[in-house]
């Protein structure tokens, strides 16, 4: 995760989580996506979490020229 001057960078700006797969199964990495995201928000983050939809969310952010991580 990103430090507090970071973090500080991202306040009020919007971000997406793409969430599914393996770290939907692995309790260990669902403890970690679920710390990340309460770090964002507390840092003022506004956060969208989706579902699904790899392929197509990944092919917007292609076409968009933003990278996906």
């Amino acid at each position: 995760m990103m430090g507090a001057a970071e973090l500080k960078s991202w306040q009020g700006k919007t971000v997406v989580v793409k969430y599914g797969g393996n770290a939907m199964l692995d309790a260990s990495l669902k403890k970690a996506v679920a710390q990340d995201i309460a770090d964002l928000w507390q840092a003022g983050v506004r956060i969208v979490i989706v579902h699904g939809g790899g392929p197509e969310i990944t092919g917007l952010l292609k076409a968009m020229n933003k990278k996906s991580e």
